[in-house]
């Protein structure tokens, strides 16, 4: 856990967003497989218990690139755009127990807020609590934009990854610096208000 991490206030509402939980980052046959989301998923699904329990909303996103998008900035860094027709671009069913049946939503862009749907629950939550992959470009880019809007940001810990593992740590260390708040998933349960 990152050393300038600060204690979570209660919370008394808040939506889970699982970002791009993915074939292609989670198949163990992926030669893009996140190999540290197999200790993160387990604490995912105790959040999708939690979240259920009260009746908070559960959104997931899959990183896909509609035909005729371009991909933006992600051109530059990407050679090859994630296409909705690519079998590794389907989600993963089984990579956190429980949220099969969760809102599904694509985006073509970094931040899961990116997506009106997904903007929508976060405003009227006000917390936006965010595990998966990859923890410094699309979770880290997600918390980034609801600070930006003024909405307040989680990102737990143990329930994200990346690939390599060390950008996991260094993009912990980022977020805890003043984008968000950063927790472990035994923390951010404790400051859930309400009995479940």
């Amino acid at each position: 856990m990152p050393s300038t991490h600060r204690p979570l206030p209660p919370i008394e509402r808040a939506c889970l967003v699982l970002i791009d939980l993915q074939r292609l980052f989670t198949d163990p046959a992926s030669p893009a497989r996140v190999p540290g989301w197999g200790a993160a998923a387990p604490n995912a699904a105790r959040l999708v218990r939690a979240f259920a329990a009260r009746g908070w909303p559960v959104l997931r996103t899959r990183h896909v690139h509609p035909e005729g998008d371009d991909g933006g900035t992600l051109r530059w860094f990407f050679p090859r755009l994630q296409r909705a027709d690519d079998p590794w671009s389907q989600v993963d069913p089984g990579a956190v127990h429980g949220a099969e049946g969760a809102p599904l939503y694509d985006k073509a862009r970094l931040s899961a807020l990116s997506v009106p749907a997904v903007a929508e629950t976060a405003r009227r939550e006000g917390v936006l609590v965010l595990a998966g992959v990859h923890t410094h470009r699309c979770v880290l880019a997600t918390a980034v934009d609801a600070a930006r809007l003024d909405l307040c940001p989680v990102v737990v810990a143990d329930a994200c990854a990346a690939r390599p593992p060390e950008r996991h740590a260094q993009a912990l260390d980022v977020l805890a610096s003043g984008h968000a708040f950063v927790a472990s998933t035994d923390a951010l349960l404790a400051a859930l208000a309400g009995p479940a």
